[in-house]
């Protein structure tokens, strides 16, 4: 897929459950069901657990990557996505509320970056 035009969502999620937060599971169905919702793919998953909490996640998709890094003890977490693909507003509307769903959020702002 050419990449002729780039789109990168940032979801800002605040007030998480740290439990979601500090689950390694939690955070890759989170990115799948995002890539999944948006038509993509998953190639490849790696992850981190960070000491003494959080996680790092990265889905490699052919049509580009979706990452998310979470710190439980204060309820945050960042999730990025960037694709080739435009994503429509409805979606990205559909987006924040899986993802404040999955972390159990009390927020989740969004920014994008059409390029």
């Amino acid at each position: 897929m050419k990449a002729e035009r780039l789109q990168t969502m940032t979801f800002k999620i605040t007030g998480g459950s740290t439990v979601c937060l500090n689950s390694r599971i939690v955070v890759q169905q989170a990115l799948r069901e995002i890539a999944w919702r948006v038509g993509l793919s998953a190639v490849r998953s790696v992850s981190h657990d960070y000491v003494p909490y959080g996680i790092g996640v990265a889905l490699l998709l052919p049509e580009a990557h979706i990452a998310a890094r979470t710190w439980p003890e204060t309820g945050l977490a960042y999730v990025t996505m960037t694709t080739c693909q435009p994503v429509e507003n409805e979606m990205i509307s559909s987006l924040e509320r899986v993802l404040g769903a999955a972390f159990v959020a009390e927020q989740v702002e969004t920014g994008v970056v059409n390029l």
